[in-house]
């Protein structure tokens, strides 16, 4: 058996009888035939879900093959979709284009486009919705007290559809990942680690997030205090107290009138 494109022929040998009327007998001649088999459809290219924004134009296109004559239709709800002042369905031989010119609300939901010849149908599904926007869950603590040399980390966990693009700010200017600074976000949660503070760290750090449908930011106050000092350079002050009592007690006795 032989295969090609556009069908799938058979080729077989027939006998052809012919008649002899000068030898008055019966010859048989071998004949090859083609035999071609129709081929039910099959998608070359489907159309994937997607998320859009309100108001956006949306094109799903799907590529097939098939024996010809196919048929195309798509549906919405289990409702045939038909060209209308809201949609727009190119059809041909090979492929199919559904169209939406003015995105709404309402038009999100799944999607089925259905192919179908003298041989076979099938169909396939899709979906396409509204971006979620960003949305703090978790926010950065108001103040955040610490000594100075201590390391410092604030988190936030941040919901939305994805990608979420994460951007740290301290005092509005933009933090980079590296030297004293580590950030990360996974599993939702976006992380901002300082290894060690000094007083120049202290002061308002702002995390946004941010994705297709929008953005948004919280801030928190770092306060730095500084950090113990050495035991030489603050004497308690009862040992302070003792040495004073005890030269004032050496000068009185020094300076006392004799009788």
């Amino acid at each position: 058996m032989l295969a090609c494109k556009k069908c799938l022929p058979l080729l077989a040998w027939q006998l052809t009888a012919t008649y002899c009327n000068f030898c008055k007998s019966t010859h048989f001649y071998p004949e090859l035939l083609c035999l071609c088999l129709s081929e039910s459809p099959c998608i070359l290219e489907k159309p994937e879900s997607i998320n859009v924004l309100p108001g956006s134009k949306v094109q799903f296109s799907v590529l097939f093959s098939g024996t010809p004559p196919l048929t195309t239709k798509w549906f919405k709800s289990s409702k045939e979709i038909l060209s209308s002042a809201d949609w727009s369905v190119i059809k041909d031989n090979t492929s199919s284009t559904l169209e939406l010119f003015f995105a709404k609300t309402t038009d999100s939901g799944d999607y089925v486009c259905q192919i179908q010849n003298d041989v076979g149908s099938l169909i396939t599904y899709l979906c396409f919705g509204f971006p979620e926007p960003p949305e703090f869950l978790l926010k950065l603590p108001a103040n955040k007290f610490l000594k100075q040399g201590e390391s410092l980390r604030l988190e936030c966990k941040v919901s939305g559809t994805v990608p979420l693009k994460i951007t740290w700010f301290k005092n509005d200017t933009k933090v980079t990942d590296g030297g004293n600074y580590r950030t990360s976000f996974v599993d939702s949660v976006a992380v901002l680690e300082l290894v060690s503070t000094s007083f120049e760290d202290d002061g308002v750090y702002t995390c946004e997030a941010q994705n297709d449908a929008g953005s948004v930011s919280c801030t928190g106050v770092a306060v730095l205090s500084p950090g113990t000092p050495p035991a030489w350079c603050c004497p308690r002050t009862g040992t302070l107290a003792t040495h004073t009592n005890a030269h004032r007690g050496k000068q009185g006795t020094k300076n006392k009138p004799l009788k």
